[in-house]
């Protein structure tokens, strides 16, 4: 009796060990054949995608599929990330296929987006009107512990200025995932699923002080100026500098910057502030773009969406500030400075997940560099490219931080950013 027992469990214990193995790896098809997708709000490429195009067989490819294309007047890089049928999906391994054709000889990138953060870049290089099959390994761009896939993200680089390209795709699958429902155990429907943002990014050069408005009717006033046109001449002659602050003000920048203790309205206010400090300072108009009107605009926008989607404003300024150079302080020298700083527009967010765009359009400065921007996601860093976005998620209601690392050149700065959580 005792060995049929034991017989039995070891039975059980295969068939559940199967039953495991049989549910981790199972192929998964994300389109064939004309399934519907979603291509996400933000992307660079010049035409929504076409998904039942028909434009002849190409060899592995069969109409009908995706299709993507489009002309632009700049040259440039082309991306965006589409949201699949069953999507999301977890995947623990193995590869991600898909067949593709382009009209023009080139390079071809692929990546996923998921509660991973961004993959890596798969790239390739692939020749006009030859139809390709790709075999990613997931492990080789996201890692050996997978993760749940919600995006995936395509790229056409250095395309021509007045060029009509197109990108065809099709076969698009997962050899081994589960969830094949779009959804994994314990996760809710409002949780799993994308929220639907119409956000298009900005073409702007950061360093440009013009900006036109976006979400806001109106424009946000120019900050008033600290000096009048004699005092701007007269120490204009001492230095370089766009920006001449007192000492004091210097300080509390900086104090900003490195606090790590701050309530969520403190924080909201610190960027603000900040930059205001900077901006009034000014020894000549448009040095850079109107800080104030960036706050503005896009606190109006995260408004919109209940504060559950923000653009990180960014503040990346040189400046000189001045110090006694007496002991009376009747001369002062000028010592350089320098503000490297991000915010959100608004001190609360709603729900457990917070998605932050990285707009060059929210960047003020007067600097020819981009900083580059890592976030971290609740789980890990994850680097955030110009462009591009990143899902924050917090495990509870409450005073919690966003923590943000700013990096351009031989400074990076790391922020701990305060949000009440609703």
């Amino acid at each position: 009796m005792k060995n049929r027992v034991s017989r039995c469990a070891a039975l059980i214990g295969t068939v559940l060990s199967l039953s495991s193995f049989a549910q981790v790896c199972n192929e998964v098809i994300l389109y064939k054949g004309g399934e519907s997708g979603v291509m996400e709000a933000g992307n660079t490429f010049p035409e929504s995608p076409e998904w039942n195009a028909n434009w002849g067989n190409m060899g592995t490819l069969v109409p009908p599929y995706i299709r993507i294309s489009g002309a632009k007047a700049s040259a440039g890089d082309w991306s965006g990330t589409m949201v699949l049928d069953r999507m999301p999906v977890n995947v623990p391994g193995g590869n991600l296929s898909l067949d593709l054709s382009v009209s023009r000889a080139g390079k071809v990138g692929v990546w996923l987006e998921g509660d991973f953060g961004v993959s890596a870049v798969h790239y390739v290089n692939v020749s006009a009107g030859v139809p390709n099959h790709l075999e990613i390994p997931v492990a080789s761009i996201v890692g050996s512990a997978g993760g749940l896939v919600q995006r995936l993200g395509v790229g056409l680089y250095d395309v021509p200025a007045n060029s009509y390209e197109t990108l065809f795709l099709d076969n698009i699958a997962f050899s081994c995932a589960v969830g094949v429902d779009g959804m994994v155990d314990g996760d809710s429907d409002d949780e799993s699923r994308e929220l639907v943002v119409d956000y298009s990014f900005s073409d702007v050069v950061p360093a440009s002080p013009r900006r036109e408005t976006r979400f806001r009717s109106v424009a946000a006033t120019e900050t008033s100026a600290a000096y009048d046109s004699v005092s701007r001449v007269k120490i204009a002659d001492s230095t370089n500098a766009d920006f001449v602050l007192a000492e004091q003000e210097h300080l509390q920048i900086q104090n900003f910057m490195e606090s790590a203790e701050l309530t969520p309205e403190e924080s909201r206010r610190g960027w603000f502030n900040s930059m205001y400090l900077i901006e009034r300072n000014r020894l000549r108009d448009s040095a850079m773009a109107n800080p104030k009107a960036l706050f503005y605009e896009a606190a109006e926008f995260t408004a919109g969406y209940d504060n559950r989607v923000m653009p990180v404003l960014v503040g990346n300024v040189d400046y000189a500030y001045r110090v006694c150079a007496d002991t009376s302080c009747e001369v002062s020298d000028f010592e350089s400075g320098r503000a490297l700083l991000a915010g959100l527009p608004s001190s609360e967010v709603s729900g457990s997940v917070l998605e932050i765009y990285y707009d060059p359009y929210f960047i003020a400065t007067n600097r020819s560099s981009i900083p580059t921007l890592e976030i971290h996601d609740g789980k890990r860093w994850v680097n955030v490219p110009l462009k591009s976005k990143v899902r924050v998620e917090f495990d509870s209601a409450g005073k919690n931080s966003v923590s943000v690392r700013l990096a351009d050149g031989d400074m990076t700065v790391t922020q701990n950013i305060a949000v009440e959580v609703k």
